[in-house]
């Protein structure tokens, strides 16, 4: 590993810490709703025609059935679109010659040069698994979670998670279901953490993030 820039000697030109502003717009997120909508839909459907089948009703209870799992899809959709409107426009982060900090509803990671260990692949954490009554609804519900996921540019390594108080029980249950079963970092006593880099700025390499990274931890670019 590349020798790394005490922190008590900042780099000239990049002393001062850099706030960067979330760059992901809702419509970039739906995208990767647009799966789960359409399963959660489908299965929806499926799920009100069978137990309209039992009223006695003929082939209309499959549009009834079609009408509320529209009604349902929506309403996860609006859910979503607040949640999102709620939390992403104001994720910030924070490099400084101590390392990357990020900000996200209540949800702080601080990722010091020292402790940073690759530049690697990760994503959000998942939505809250609760459970669906059956096998085949949670198999499909875990399906759509999955559907959501998507891999992308992150600083990994040994990083410290704090939770503001305002921080809501949805996203408290959100963090505990994600670290549950992971594996504890000596060096913090918590699980690895990661903070994704394209959530502010996509082109992060040749902008200004690429240049602290490179300045402060060369190895990981090299």
């Amino acid at each position: 590993m590349a020798q790394l820039n005490p922190e008590s000697e900042p780099v000239a030109g990049l002393g001062t810490p850099e706030l960067f502003n979330n760059t992901v717009r809702f419509q970039d997120f739906f995208r990767r709703l647009v799966p789960m909508l359409v399963m959660l839909f489908l299965f929806s459907t499926l799920i009100c025609g069978l137990v309209l089948g039992y009223t006695g009703m003929g082939a209309i209870r499959w549009l009834l059935a079609a009408l509320v799992a529209a009604g349902f899809s929506y309403f996860l959709y609006r859910g979503k679109k607040r949640q999102f409107e709620a939390t992403w426009p104001k994720s910030t982060l924070e490099l400084s010659p101590h390392g990357a900090v990020s900000v996200s509803g209540g949800v702080r990671i601080d990722l010091p040069w020292s402790r940073i260990h690759e530049i690697g692949k990760s994503d959000i954490m998942g939505p809250l698994r609760v459970g669906v009554g059956s096998e085949l609804a949670t198999l499909a519900a875990s399906a759509a979670a999955a559907s959501v996921r998507r891999s992308e540019d992150a600083l990994i390594g040994a990083g410290t998670l704090t939770l503001s108080p305002e921080t809501s029980a949805i996203v408290r249950a959100q963090v505990a279901q994600h670290d549950k079963g992971q594996q504890i970092h000596p060096e913090t006593g918590q699980p690895t953490r990661a903070i994704i880099l394209s959530h502010f700025d996509n082109d992060w390499r040749s902008s200004r993030i690429g240049q602290w990274i490179t300045a402060y931890r060369p190895d990981l670019t090299s």
